[in-house]
């Protein structure tokens, strides 16, 4: 009698195990599904979803902001969509260099757009159409120093 007794508690220990075991797998399971959803990314109803994160960025490098202002690095020839103040300082630069009568001048201030838009495409054409960029020297000299 001992012996079914000891048997029919050991059965019910076992059934008990494997209920909580199971239990404990479905409550596991949940949680992972919980989790997961919780981190999927929820589409976003902004205009900018799909937004490049450097393109909102103010800053294009060190040496320069965005903006409406088209100026052309002589130093390190390239063309740049800058803010007003690095407009206004190639400005001055230029100046000091052309008093200073330096051959080689740092930058050129080109054009002020209405908007940052407008400026990047007038600089897209001028990168695609690859003209010798001659206001990069003094005026005195950009007749002596054609190549020919």
């Amino acid at each position: 009698m001992k012996i079914k007794l000891h048997i029919q508690v050991l059965g019910l220990i076992c059934r008990y195990y494997i209920i909580m075991r199971l239990l404990s797998s479905i409550f596991t399971l949940l949680i992972f599904m919980q989790m997961n959803s919780s981190m999927a990314q929820t589409p976003s109803n902004s205009s900018d979803k799909n937004e490049d994160i450097l393109l909102s960025d103010p800053y294009l490098s060190v040496l320069y902001q965005r903006g409406a202002y088209l100026i052309y690095n002589c130093i390190d020839g390239h063309w740049v969509c800058s803010g007003k103040a690095e407009f206004n300082s190639c400005k001055e630069t230029r100046n000091e260099a052309i008093k200073e009568r330096k051959v080689k001048l740092p930058c050129a201030p080109v054009r002020t757009f209405v908007s940052e838009d407008d400026c990047v495409a007038h600089q897209a054409s001028l990168v695609n159409a690859a003209t010798e960029n001659r206001f990069c020297l003094h005026p005195d000299r950009r007749i002596s120093e054609i190549v020919y």
